[in-house]
């Protein structure tokens, strides 16, 4: 499928997965598969799940630090209602952190969109639509930051990857 191509899919983490794909819509190039296998071996070794792999690339610069959204789902406020107000305010690819009924933490991520609003599972290379028999509780909106690119490259020590033969 066109726009599902991810060669940066991290298979540790759905966190780490969207967060890569996020990069790759603000411009991160896949010019060799060294840079790819490379940044996949550095976050598997720093994350195993969700929420660590958030605060990873909190503490690199890639995410901004705190949620642009973050609200309880409830009979009044539906995931419909919180996508909706997501998508009034992100301004650049975002994470959309799903908390599951008896999870303490974010069980899952999914990418959305700014210039038209999608939401993808990045893991299952889809749109994401809610699991009718998963109830979602909580829901966090975090934005990448607007260097995100730029702050991978530079917190990481890998150069512009145009041209390059090997890391």
């Amino acid at each position: 499928m066109v726009g599902f191509d991810n060669p940066f899919n991290c298979s540790s983490s759905c966190g780490c997965g969207v967060v890569f794909f996020n990069l790759h819509k603000m411009g991160l190039m896949y010019c060799v598969w060294q840079l790819i296998r490379n940044m996949q071996h550095r976050v598997n070794i720093e994350v195993e799940d969700c929420i660590w792999s958030l605060k990873y690339f909190v503490q690199l610069g890639v995410l901004e630090e705190t949620e642009i959204l973050f609200k309880e789902i409830t009979e009044t406020y539906t995931i419909e209602r919180a996508l909706n107000d997501a998508r009034k305010i992100i301004a650049r690819p975002a994470v959309l952190g799903l908390q599951y009924e008896d999870e303490e933490f974010v069980g899952h991520c999914v990418a959305i969109l700014a210039y038209n609003g999608s939401v993808i599972d990045v893991q299952k290379k889809r749109y994401w639509t809610p699991d009718p028999n998963k109830r979602i509780t909580h829901v966090y909106v975090i934005n990448m930051t607007e260097n995100a690119v730029d702050n991978w490259l530079n917190n990481c020590g890998f150069p512009a990857c145009v041209g390059w033969d090997s890391i």
